[in-house]
C-alpha cells in the first residue's frame, strides 16, 4: 500500500493575496491561519436577516413527509403531498436532497402530471435551463414564453442549483423547502456578504451568495416557504428541540435545528482543520530543511518520507482507549525564527491538545484528504419477515374424503371435511369485503387439512399461512376438483390408483411462462386421463385465482377480463384511472349501467381489487405488478404479440 501526499487549504495561498468569497461567516474559525476575515459593518446584519423572514407567521408551515406507517416518502409520493397544499405550492427547492431516485425531467414530469400547471422550469443534466409543457414539448427557458413570467409556472431547483441560480419568481410565490440530515444555516437560508483579507497587500472583493431559501428575493414581503421534512430529520427536530411528537413543529423550531446542525457541523471539522495545518507548516519547515530536495537524491528521499502520510490506520489505533494520537508536527524540530509563523502553530498545538485523545480526531487524521461533494443516499435493506410462531394442527384424513377418492361423489357428511375453496378467505383479513365466497368457483372444492394448517386465535388473521396448491382430486362424476393436503395425497394414492372416477393429478401456480403446461390439469395424473380428455375452463380458471397464478395463455384473456368485471380494452382514460380504482378495495361498482355483452360476473364488490389483495396474499408480498395477471389487476392493455405470451424457448 502505497502513503499518499496530501495538501489542503493552506496551500492555496502560494503568495500574499487579498480575495473575497461568497457565504455567512459561519466558518470563520475554519479559515487557514494566514486568512483574516473583514466583514463589512454595513453588512453584519444580514447573517441573521434571513432567519428572521422565516421566523414570519406565513413561513411558519412544516410538514413531515411520511406515509401511514411512517416510512419515508417516495419521489412521486412527495410530489403527490407538495400538490395537495393549498394554497398552491408551484416552487420545489430541494435544499435537503431528497429527490434522489429521479433525474429532474422525470421528477418535473411527474409533477405536471399531478397539477394544472402549463410547464415546469427546470435544469438538464447539462446544467442548462430548460423548460418542459404538458405536451411533452422541451425548449431553452431563454427561448419560452415564460422568461420573464413564471406565475403558471412549476420551478424545480435540485440540491445543487439551490445556490447561484437567479429567477425572477412571481411576488405572491409559495415554495417547498427540503429538509436534509445535518443540513446548515449557510445550505438553508441567505449567506452573509463578507470578504477576506490576507495579511499582505489588502484588496478586497465582495460577492453575494443566495442559498435555498434567498431563491425567493421577495421573502421577506409576500413569498414564502414551506418546510418538509423526512422521518429522519423529523426525530433530530424533536430530539433538539425536546418536543414530544404530539407538539406542533413550526419555523421557529426548524431554525433551532439548522443552528444546532451548523454549530454540530462546526465541531466535526474542527479536528481535521487543526490536522491539516500542522501539517502544512511541517511540510512547509521540511521544504526549508532540505532546499536540494530536487537535485540531491538523499535530500529527496528525507523530504518525501516527511511529505507522505499513512493511507490508513488500525483500528486499535482509532479506537483504544487512553491512547492519545501522535502529534503531525513533531516538537523537536528545529526553527528559523523569523521564516514561520510561530504563534501560527502554537495556536494549533493548543487546539490540538485539547482533543488530541477524542475519536473525532483520530478519525480526522485518517481522513484528511475530503472531497466537498454531495454524498447523500437512500440506503434500503430489504428485511424478510417470517410469520409469527403458531402451533401446527395435526393432520387427519376425513372418512368421506377417503370415500370421495374411490367413488368420485361427495355425500352429505362431506360438509365436516371440505368446503368451497373460496370460504378460506373468511380467514383472511378479506373476511369483511366477501359477501358470498359460494358464488365464487361452485365446482372448486379444498378439505379442511388442506385449509387450516396452524391454530390461529380469534384475533389473528391466516394471511401468512397460506398453503400452495399442489395435489387436486378430480371427480369425472361431479365434474369438479377437491384440493387435498400433501398428507392427504400421500395416504389416499393407493386408493386413487384403483379408482375409476377420480385422478390424483399435480399441480402448481404459474408465476413463470414456462410453467403454463401446469394449466392443462393432466401432470403426473393418477390413473392416466383419457387421451382426448381436457380441462374445463372454469376449473382451470378458478384454480388459478385461488393459488395466485400470474401468467395464463392469451385465448384466456378475454373471459378472465370478462369474469373480472374488468374491460379487455380499456380506453385511455381508463388506463390513467386504473390503478387507483384497483388499488382501492372498498371502491364501489361503478354507477353506469351494464353493457349487454358484459358476462355476470359472481362478485358481489370490485373483483379487480379482491383479487389484487389475495394474490398479494399468495406472493407473500412479492410484487407481481410486470406480469400478465398484474396487469389485469391495474386494468392495463394486453395484446397477443405482447413479450408475456411470446413462446419460450425450452
Amino acid at each position: 500500500m502505497s502513503d499518499p501526499i496530501q495538501s489542503s487549504t493552506y496551500e492555496q495561498l502560494p503568495k500574499p493575496l487579498t480575495t473575497g468569497f461568497s457565504g455567512t461567516n459561519d466558518n470563520r474559525s475554519l479559515l487557514p491561519l494566514s486568512i483574516k476575515q473583514s466583514d463589512l459593518p454595513s453588512l453584519l446584519h444580514t447573517n441573521a436577516e434571513v432567519l428572521t423572514y422565516l421566523l414570519e407567521r406565513r413561513n411558519h408551515t412544516y410538514i413531515c413527509a411520511v406515509d401511514k406507517s411512517g416510512k419515508r416518502l417516495s419521489v412521486v409520493e412527495l410530489l403527490v403531498l407538495i400538490s395537495q397544499q393549498q394554497p398552491a405550492i408551484r416552487v420545489l427547492l430541494d435544499a435537503g436532497a431528497q429527490v434522489l431516485e429521479m433525474h429532474n425531467h422525470d421528477v418535473v414530469r411527474v409533477w405536471l402530471a399531478k397539477s394544472r400547471a402549463p410547464a415546469a422550469v427546470y435544469f438538464n443534466e447539462d446544467d442548462k435551463l430548460m423548460v418542459l409543457h404538458r405536451d411533452n414539448r422541451m425548449e431553452p427557458f431563454s427561448a419560452s414564453p415564460y422568461v420573464d413570467n413564471l406565475g403558471e409556472c412549476l420551478v424545480y431547483l435540485d440540491e445543487v442549483h439551490t445556490r447561484g441560480t437567479d429567477l425572477k419568481l412571481p411576488a405572491d410565490a409559495r415554495a417547498a423547502l427540503t429538509l436534509g440530515p445535518g443540513q446548515t444555516k449557510d445550505h438553508t437560508v441567505q449567506g452573509k456578504q463578507s470578504s477576506v483579507v490576507s495579511r499582505a497587500r489588502p484588496r478586497v472583493l465582495l460577492l453575494t451568495h443566495l442559498t435555498a431559501a434567498m431563491r425567493l428575493r421577495q421573502l421577506a414581503h409576500a413569498q414564502s416557504v414551506v418546510f418538509f421534512a423526512p422521518p429522519e430529520v423529523h426525530r433530530s427536530i424533536l430530539d433538539v428541540t425536546k418536543k414530544s411528537s404530539n407538539e406542533t413543529i413550526s419555523s421557529r423550531d426548524v431554525v433551532h435545528w439548522i443552528l444546532n446542525q451548523t454549530c454540530r457541523s462546526i465541531e466535526i471539522q474542527r479536528p481535521l482543520y487543526v490536522f491539516q495545518g500542522l501539517n502544512f507548516y511541517k511540510r512547509t519547515e521540511a521544504a526549508r530543511d532540505y532546499p536540494r530536495h530536487i537535485l540531491d537524491i538523499a535530500e529527496r528521499d528525507s523530504y518525501v518520507n516527511i511529505l507522505e502520510e499513512p493511507e490508513g490506520r488500525t483500528l486499535a489505533e482509532l479506537y483504544t482507549p487512553g491512547k492519545a494520537l501522535p502529534c503531525p508536527y513533531p516538537s523537536g524540530n528545529k526553527r528559523k525564527r523569523g521564516c514561520l509563523p510561530d504563534s501560527d502553530v502554537t495556536q494549533l498545538l493548543t487546539s490540538w491538545n485539547e482533543f488530541r485523545d477524542s475519536t473525532t480526531a483520530k478519525q480526522a487524521s485518517a481522513h484528511e484528504e475530503q472531497e466537498r461533494e454531495l454524498a447523500v443516499e437512500i440506503e434500503e435493506e430489504r428485511q424478510v419477515q417470517l410469520p409469527l410462531a403458531a402451533e401446527p394442527l395435526s393432520h387427519s384424513l376425513h372418512e368421506a374424503i377417503r370415500n370421495f377418492a374411490s367413488s368420485g361423489i361427495l355425500t352429505s357428511s362431506s360438509l365436516e371435511a371440505c368446503s368451497l375453496a373460496f370460504e378460506a378467505l373468511a380467514r383472511t383479513s378479506l373476511s369483511s369485503h366477501v359477501d358470498s365466497p359460494a358464488s365464487i368457483g361452485p365446482k372448486l372444492l379444498a378439505t379442511y387439512d388442506f385449509i387450516n394448517s396452524v391454530a390461529l386465535p380469534n384475533a389473528r388473521r391466516a394471511d401468512e399461512y397460506q398453503r400452495p396448491v399442489n395435489w387436486i382430486l378430480w371427480s369425472e362424476k361431479m365434474h369438479a376438483a377437491l384440493i387435498i393436503s400433501p398428507f392427504e395425497a400421500e395416504n389416499l394414492l393407493d386408493i386413487v390408483r384403483d379408482s375409476k372416477f377420480v385422478h390424483l393429478i399435480s399441480y402448481a401456480a404459474a408465476t413463470t411462462r414456462k410453467m403454463l403446461y401446469f394449466d392443462a390439469l393432466d401432470f403426473c395424473a393418477v390413473p392416466s386421463l383419457p387421451t382426448d380428455w381436457a380441462a374445463p375452463r372454469e376449473i382451470v380458471r378458478d384454480l388459478g385465482l385461488f393459488a395466485g397464478r400470474l401468467y395464463f395463455r392469451f385465448e384466456e384473456y378475454a373471459s378472465l377480463c370478462a369474469y373480472l368485471d374488468v374491460p379487455a380494452w380499456p380506453s385511455h382514460e381508463q388506463e390513467a384511472e386504473s390503478v387507483s380504482t384497483a388499488m382501492d378495495i372498498d371502491n364501489p361498482e361503478s354507477d353506469d349501467p351494464e353493457p349487454a355483452s358484459r358476462m355476470p360476473t359472481p362478485f358481489s364488490m370490485n373483483a379487480v381489487a379482491l383479487m389484487l389483495a389475495w394474490i398479494s396474499i399468495r406472493r407473500k408480498g412479492v410484487d407481481f405488478s410486470q406480469t400478465p395477471m398484474g396487469y389485469i389487476c391495474q386494468s392495463k392493455k394486453l395484446t397477443a404479440n405482447h413479450v408475456f405470451f411470446t413462446a419460450v424457448d425450452e
